[in-house]
Parts: C-alpha cells; sequence; structure tokens
C-alpha cells in the first residue's frame, strides 16, 4: 500500500494552532457525544429480534463511525454478555 503524503492544502495542518482547532474539536466530540446511545440502542434492537446480525452490523458501523472489525467485537460482546448489556441500556434510560 503506498502511503498517503501530506499537501500544503492538506486538511492536516501542523502550524495551526491549538486555538484554530478547539471549537471543530469541541464540535466533533459533541457530536460523538450524542451518538454515544447508539450501541445501546443497536444492541436493544438485536437482542430483540428488531434487526439481524448483518443489519445490527452496518448500523454499528454507521452510527457509531467504527470498522467492520469493531462492530463485530461490539457485537459478540453483546452476544456473550446479553443480560449485561440489557442492565446497562436499563441504567442508562
Amino acid at each position: 500500500m503506498r502511503a498517503h503524503s501530506l499537501r500544503s492544502d492538506s486538511a492536516v495542518s501542523f502550524g495551526r494552532s491549538r486555538s484554530s482547532t478547539a471549537p471543530v474539536y469541541g464540535a466533533l466530540r459533541e457530536a460523538l457525544h450524542d451518538l454515544s446511545g447508539a450501541s445501546l440502542t443497536i444492541a436493544a434492537m438485536y437482542l430483540d429480534g428488531e434487526v439481524d446480525r448483518v443489519r445490527a452490523l452496518e448500523l454499528m458501523q454507521h452510527y457509531q463511525l467504527i470498522s467492520r472489525e469493531r462492530a463485530e467485537r461490539g457485537l459478540a460482546f453483546t452476544e456473550q454478555y446479553r443480560s449485561y448489556s440489557s442492565t446497562i441500556r436499563q441504567a442508562k434510560n
């Protein structure tokens, strides 16, 4: 695989001060926080039979912004610790 080179117009600028990127970083963290409940919702939908395994993995990748591999590990956890996942969901509500 060929490494990507950084261009001067790249979105990544090492000369940029932290203060100029702080608002963007803050907005990103807020958006990710807003998505944090998705994992519990998707786990519930899967455990309740509302979606199958393939659809649960797709939803996890889309709403949690994670790789297929990471989604599979997360779903494996849900499958192994069903009651734990349900308890967490109930506690958050």
